[in-house]
């Protein structure tokens, strides 16, 4: 998940009441990484419930770098040709003209992405197959 420091200033003063003008601090910091916990939790709970299946994820961790430098660190285990699924999102904050945008990265292990799929295949064979024909 990525973010313009802009944005990430945003979030952390509307999380913490707090304002950023001085820089942000360990308590803006924790409140960032608090709520990408919060939305990467609920995008990949989301996902594993439409797919019936678990998915396994670690806490993410906050890091301020270019998109270029955090892409190349998170991607290293990736081949050039893996499959990657990008979302842009506009987060609307309830009671507030505030909005910001995000970007989500989803880059599933190759082999178990394409095994979930065919999995996914098979389901809809099966229930299509269920279907009486129409003539």
């Amino acid at each position: 998940m990525t973010f313009p420091p802009s944005t990430a200033r945003e979030i952390a003063e509307l999380m913490t009441g707090q304002s950023c003008e001085d820089g942000i601090t360990d308590f803006h910091r924790s409140a960032l990484q608090e709520m990408c916990n919060i939305l990467t939790s609920g995008f990949i709970d989301g996902i594993a419930n439409t797919l019936e299946t678990t998915i396994d994820m670690g806490t993410p961790t906050l890091d301020h770098s270019s998109g270029a430098a955090l892409s190349e660190k998170a991607l290293s285990h990736v081949r050039k040709d893996a499959t990657a699924i990008v979302l842009d999102s506009v987060v609307d904050v309830a009671d507030s003209d505030t909005d910001f945008g995000i970007r989500i990265f989803l880059v599933p292990d190759p082999g178990a992405f394409v095994n979930l799929i065919d999995m996914l295949d098979m389901d809809l064979g099966e229930s299509a197959g269920d279907q009486p024909a129409e003539s």
